[in-house]
């Protein structure tokens, strides 16, 4: 991809590459690295939205924080997918007042919608707080993912 992840990131990939396609965060789940030849891996996912962010050049976004307003952009990258086109990106390139590795929301109906934390690591901190305190559980019908309460 060109591009060296933020150390948060390679660490957590150390310990986890992927959770086999479990849903462990309500976006969904997270993908292995993988390369560009397996669809649903961050290289496969990342190569596939290149090709994409070629055809819906002339779209912008309307984010919501100190994100790029294009469309899709070579230096965020997918991290979690849901089956359903939308990611958990890390922003290496963000706008003026952003945080590079920030935590942002891509929908495919909206481009990148909101900054959800400064880095992964406080977004997984975040995550983890959320089921310690009971404010989420590990639903064990319909996807099977962590589900707010």
């Amino acid at each position: 991809m060109g591009c060296r992840l933020p150390d948060d990131v390679r660490e957590s990939y150390r310990i986890h590459n992927g959770s086999n396609r479990t849903w462990l965060f309500q976006q969904g789940f997270l993908m292995p690295l993988g390369d560009e030849a397996e669809p649903c891996t961050v290289v496969g996912i990342w190569t596939g939205m290149l090709d994409c962010a070629e055809m819906m050049k002339n779209e912008r976004g309307t984010p919501n924080g100190p994100i790029k307003a294009d469309w899709w952009n070579q230096k965020w990258i997918p991290l979690t997918e849901n089956d359903g086109g939308d990611f958990i990106c890390v922003d290496l390139a963000p706008e003026s007042g952003g945080r590079i590795g920030q935590v942002i929301d891509w929908s495919h109906e909206l481009a990148a919608t909101v900054v959800l934390e400064k880095s992964w690591c406080d977004w997984l901190e975040s995550l983890a707080v959320r089921l310690e305190s009971g404010g989420c559980r590990f639903a064990v019908d319909g996807y099977g993912g962590i589900e707010p309460i």
